[in-house]
């Protein structure tokens, strides 16, 4: 696969079109894994001129940086057929702007610009926090369209991953036999070493405006 750099959004933008148009011109490109579902957790959004983004991956946003990148990955991920239902999750975070959407509909926004068909999201817009964000899941995958789901991504922030998992487990979410693949959206590349070590508990997170992904010497 492809690596990113990520070093400015503009940088980012480019290199993500580049590479969706290159992978859905790969008809008989095979998924390095599949999932029934995957989750896309919220990770704030900010306005920008007349309407709403997610955050970027700049210092100084007004909350956290880098949402950006979940949707990216969650792009990526559609494009190379990982999965088609695209579960987004947060509602309105911020209780200062009456104006401001939920995140999960300015996450929609931005994949049907990257090319994901509406009819392969759903949203979730009553959760606020990661626990709640947890709650809400677990809820939902009581309901018939999704309680015969197995196979779930989590897309997320690698320093959000272990805080993202307790709350999964306290609301049950892995009981069932429900199997959760994290998905880090700043070390796309490199997840699964990163998933291997918080098994083990060896996981460090990195600090905030660190370069969230390195190229591979």
């Amino acid at each position: 696969m492809v690596k990113l750099k990520i070093e400015s959004p503009i940088l980012l933008a480019q290199q993500v079109q580049e590479y969706l148009a290159q992978k859905i011109s790969q008809e008989t490109l095979q998924p390095p894994f599949m999932c029934e579902v995957v989750v896309v957790l919220g990770g704030n959004i900010v306005k920008s001129a007349d309407r709403y983004i997610t955050t970027p991956y700049e210092k100084g946003t007004k909350k956290s940086f880098g949402a950006q990148g979940r949707v990216i990955t969650a792009a990526l991920l559609y494009h190379l057929g990982v999965s088609d239902c695209l579960l987004l999750s947060t509602g309105k975070t911020d209780p200062q702007d009456k104006e401001a959407p939920s995140e999960a509909s300015v996450m929609q926004a931005e994949l049907l610009v990257y090319g994901v068909p509406e009819t392969c999201m759903y949203l979730e817009e009553h959760s606020k926090t990661t626990e709640e964000n947890a709650r809400e899941l677990a809820k939902l995958f009581t309901t018939e369209q999704f309680q015969e789901k197995r196979t779930i991504g989590v897309i997320t922030s690698s320093w959000h991953i272990r805080r993202t998992d307790a709350f999964l487990a306290r609301e049950g979410f892995k009981e069932e036999g429900r199997k959760i693949k994290y998905i880090s959206q700043d070390r796309i590349q490199d997840e699964r070493n990163g998933f291997a070590a918080l098994k083990k508990g060896t996981y460090k997170s990195r600090q905030l405006g660190e370069r969230l992904v390195k190229r591979s010497s």
